[in-house]
């Protein structure tokens, strides 16, 4: 894993272990976030999004939300996601980190 020293302690190498087996490459997208498995634990019971670009995260998340019902279908099309999610990141809001070919985003 980048970034992430794997745990010496057999306790908490079996909770990394029961982490990517549980989650997967979200696991590896948190570890790289997070400063232990407990937070990274944490960061993906909180919840998470996957999706194939920032953009893609953000429209999805404005979608889930409801906020799309309020913008006329012919204006969808020119709402800036991609701007959307820089901001998120940038103000801390949401972080995001690429496995593979996918975005994960935690907030």
């Amino acid at each position: 894993m980048a970034n992430y020293t794997v745990p010496t302690d057999p306790e908490e190498k079996e909770a990394l272990e029961d982490l990517i087996t549980q989650y997967g490459d979200a696991a590896e997208a948190a570890m790289r976030l997070m400063d232990d498995v407990d937070q990274a634990r944490s960061a993906l019971e909180e919840g998470y999004r996957v999706g194939i670009s920032r953009e893609d995260i953000a429209e999805q998340y404005c979608s889930d939300m409801g906020y799309l019902l309020e913008v006329p279908e012919p204006l969808q099309s020119h709402i800036n996601f991609q701007s959307f999610a820089r901001n998120l990141e940038a103000g801390g809001l949401w972080h995001f980190q690429v496995v593979g070919r996918m975005f994960y985003c935690f907030y």
